[in-house]
């Protein structure tokens, strides 16, 4: 085993060990790649979510909110940009602590 693979290796089981907490999304139903959100109303998307992925409404609303601006503002590249947005739930990357202040408030 060359040294280089050897310290790699070692690092990454050393970090695993010394930082054992990951942020992982807990969404509620899987991914897939046909999933298609409405993007008609705010109320049409907000059901669809709460329907088939299980997630919280006032948080939907904010991110429908966010999407509402961004469209607008012609920031998405194209509609799968849109669509990574909306499936995206950001609220699930907040620490506890900025939760109020950075993901319920948009």
């Amino acid at each position: 085993m060359q040294r280089r693979t050897f310290m790699a290796g070692s690092a990454a089981v050393l970090a695993g060990a010394v930082f054992p907490r990951v942020a992982r999304a807990n969404v509620p139903a899987p991914y897939s790649w046909d999933l298609q959100p409405p993007t008609t109303s705010r109320e049409a998307f907000i059901k669809w979510a709460v329907e088939n992925r299980g997630e919280n409404p006032k948080l939907l609303a904010a991110r429908w909110d966010r999407y509402v601006f961004l469209r607008a503002n012609n920031d998405f590249i194209n509609a799968r940009n849109g669509r990574a947005f909306l499936l995206t739930p950001r609220d699930e990357f907040c620490e506890p602590h900025d939760f109020d202040r950075r993901c319920a408030n948009g």
